[in-house]
């Protein structure tokens, strides 16, 4: 692996950080995305760290474009790890007391006696916050899986050059240990305009940079491409 490097996504951190809002950015071409960070050194393995979603109601389509997605990328060679999801329902607190802010979608319209209920939730509750039962996905795995794998590659296989996508700080050990073993690391970090690299990760990286969304524009998969299974596979329509 001497003249090779390896890229190390974060699937989550990537699709929250840069993806979300950009439907037109989310048909990402991994491994092209990857290979553009380095001039003298080939790309060689990908791995792509992100966990199955499920469907939130009735008729939600997101499991099936992720997916199709995910297909798309391992026919152009990427490796998926995939960590899992835990969801179960939970009470957690209230931080606002106006009816407006509290729920979404809002009450239409919020009446005032609605208003008057919520603000006396908070007056017996007092101090403390009343409480919901909310759904709330929490992903699991993925951290520890890069770290795992960024560190085997480092230990077992001698790796030089690592390019690691992700914004997460519970990275920092992993990052510090394999640039002590003289690995040199690229960090890319999808962030939102104004968010900052946390400096737990960036002080161990020998490069550091903000994705840019003309970056990802230039590297998007075809609209339709051929799967391992030879199937035709096709860029959703709600992210042209």
């Amino acid at each position: 692996m001497r003249n090779t490097f390896n890229a190390y996504i974060d699937g989550f951190n990537l699709y929250y950080g840069a993806l979300r809002e950009r439907p037109d950015l989310k048909w990402l071409d991994i491994r092209k995305f990857a290979a553009s960070h380095f001039d003298d050194v080939k790309l060689d393995k990908v791995y792509y760290f992100s966990a199955r979603i499920k469907a939130a109601f009735p008729g939600d389509t997101a499991p099936e474009r992720q997916n199709q997605y995910w297909r798309a990328l391992r026919a152009t060679g990427v490796t998926i790890v995939e960590g899992k999801f835990a969801n179960p329902p939970r009470f957690l607190p209230l931080s606002t007391a106006l009816v407006e802010q509290a729920f979404r979608p809002q009450p239409e319209p919020p009446t005032d006696a609605f208003q008057i209920e919520v603000s006396k939730l908070f007056a017996i509750s007092h101090p403390t916050l009343p409480e919901a039962l909310v759904h709330k996905q929490t992903e699991k795995g993925s951290d520890v899986n890069l770290a795992t794998y960024l560190l085997r590659d480092v230990y077992k296989y001698e790796l030089k050059f690592a390019l690691v996508v992700t914004a997460d700080a519970d990275l920092e050990s992993a990052l510090q240990l394999a640039k002590e073993e003289g690995t040199w690391i690229a960090l890319t970090a999808a962030r939102r305009h104004g968010d900052v690299i946390p400096r737990q990760l960036s002080r161990h990286a020998n490069f550091i940079e903000h994705i840019k969304p003309s970056v990802l524009a230039n590297h998007q998969l075809p609209n339709a491409l051929l799967g391992l299974n030879g199937k035709e596979l096709t860029r959703p329509k709600d992210w042209r």
